[in-house]
């Protein structure tokens, strides 16, 4: 189970450095965002080269552990991006909310960055209503 958080994220090991977190690649570049734990940071790397040194045999713990710690830093990293969206807008931040999962799935576009978005894997502004994306665009202001 090494891709974590809807295929975003590929967790391993690498064969001298240790546990590692790669960002998917956007495009088919040779070059690949790579996170060393043993470091605590983020490296540019060759995709190839990384590719003939890792393994995808971390324990289901750690790799659960990580991607529970992985969901936080990025929800702390969407608040700050919601608030400065409302502070645009001359706005205070009332929060934000995590779908509840029994809650009907909505799917739809962000109106600032046209990226598509669902009530799924998306927080709500408690504010409006309206998903967050992650630009940190809401209703709000609109």
């Amino acid at each position: 189970m090494p891709w974590i958080l809807k295929n975003r994220y590929w967790l391993g090991r690498h064969v001298s450095k240790g546990a590692i977190l790669v960002k998917k690649p956007t495009s088919s570049s040779d070059r690949i965002d790579v996170w060393f734990y043993d470091q605590q940071r983020w490296v540019d790397c060759n995709r190839e080269i990384m590719r003939s040194k890792v393994f995808d045999d971390l324990p289901i713990d750690f790799v659960q552990e990580a991607e529970k710690e992985l969901v936080e830093k990025e929800n702390i990293e969407l608040e700050l991006k919601h608030k400065a969206h409302l502070q645009k807008y001359g706005l205070s931040s009332t929060g934000i909310n995590k779908r509840e999962p029994t809650g009907v799935a909505r799917f739809t576009h962000c109106w600032s960055c046209k990226l598509n978005i669902d009530s799924l894997g998306f927080l709500e502004c408690s504010r409006c209503g309206w998903i967050i994306c992650n630009c940190g665009a809401c209703g709000c202001g609109r």
